[in-house]
């Protein structure tokens, strides 16, 4: 079971693993904030969403972190609010809780 954590750690921790992904992209990782957008902003394809559910799962010690229910729910979302990281640490926050009941 996946040790408890808070919104704010989480979110911490998701914006840290976007960030590296960011400067493998070749983008300037300091702009990286909570209402960043992964596709917009950073540019991820999906193999680099693929990097994010593994590092996701391994430093938030989680069994399998739901992404693709994750981008269905925000497909259904209006621009610019979309895939952002507010949403994304939203979603993994909900996940470890659900790990721990």
């Amino acid at each position: 079971m996946p040790p408890k954590r808070d919104a704010a750690e989480v979110e911490k921790v998701v914006t840290l693993i976007v960030a590296r992904l960011a400067a493998d992209l070749g983008r300037d990782a300091t702009e990286i904030g909570p209402d960043t957008s992964l596709i917009d902003d950073v540019g991820l394809d999906s193999l680099k969403f693929v990097d994010l559910t593994m590092a996701i799962e391994e430093l938030l010690e989680m069994g399998v972190f739901p992404m693709q229910e994750w981008v269905d729910a925000e497909q259904d979302r209006m621009a610019p609010h979309r895939f952002t990281i507010r949403s994304l640490s939203a979603a993994c926050l909900r996940a470890l809780d659900e790990a721990t009941c």
